[in-house]
Formats: C-alpha cells, sequence, structure tokens
C-alpha cells in the first residue's frame, strides 16, 4: 500500500556534482519539485531573453533553444543573438570569454555595449 502524500519523504536539496549533460540536470529538477511543468523551447533567441530577462550566457540561450535530445548548437545561437542585437532587439554585454544577452527592454540604463568597436577621431 502506498504512503498518503503527506507521509512521503520530500526532497528539500539534491547534487548534481560536475560538469553533467542537460538531462541530468532535468531529471534532478523533475525529482526536486514533480509538479513543476514543462514548458516547450523557445521558438527564437529573442523568446528565451524575454523569458529570462535578468539575462543568459550564449551557451544558455542555444540550450534553452535546442529540440529534447539534440544537441545545443552555440555557433547559431550566437548568430541569432547577433543579428538579434543588431536588429535593436537586444543588449551584448561581454561577460569573460563569452557575453550575457538581455532583451533590450530590460537592459541597465547605462549607454549599450557595441558588438564591434567603432572608429573613432581623436583630436587633441
Amino acid at each position: 500500500m502506498e504512503e498518503p502524500p503527506h507521509r512521503r519523504r520530500r526532497i528539500e536539496r539534491l547534487e548534481v556534482g560536475g560538469f553533467q549533460p542537460f538531462e541530468a540536470y532535468d531529471t534532478a529538477l523533475a525529482n526536486l519539485e514533480p509538479s513543476l511543468a514543462r514548458r516547450r523551447p523557445p521558438a527564437s533567441a529573442a523568446e528565451a531573453l524575454a523569458a529570462f530577462p535578468r539575462g543568459l550566457a550564449t551557451a544558455e540561450v542555444a540550450s534553452i533553444l535546442r529540440a529534447e535530445l539534440d544537441e545545443s548548437d552555440i555557433a547559431a545561437a550566437q548568430k541569432e543573438l547577433i543579428e538579434l542585437a543588431g536588429g535593436g532587439g537586444a543588449i551584448c554585454e561581454p561577460a569573460g570569454a563569452d557575453a550575457i544577452w538581455r532583451p533590450l527592454a530590460q537592459a541597465p540604463q547605462e549607454a549599450p555595449m557595441r558588438l564591434a568597436p567603432q572608429s573613432s577621431t581623436r583630436s587633441q
């Protein structure tokens, strides 16, 4: 006979040590909170950024955009993010060897970081 829900042991913490594939984290999270609903992958990088307005790294966007069990395509995600930023839909903030991408509406009120350096003349 199965225990009633109020007597089941609730998992408060899980550890997934080291670098693991996405599916390991997905499984751990599903075990930690079984009531969570799974979202469908976003249709675009813009949709991914809108869902996470505090920002995402390029690899995170690639992972979110992939279809279930497909490999992440970081180069394709980066290309889409650059096009999005070039069209004014996102801001790119360099961070380490990568960048944090945010939807333009959620970007800090500072001047946006440009994707490519602009040439400027300096008068003395």
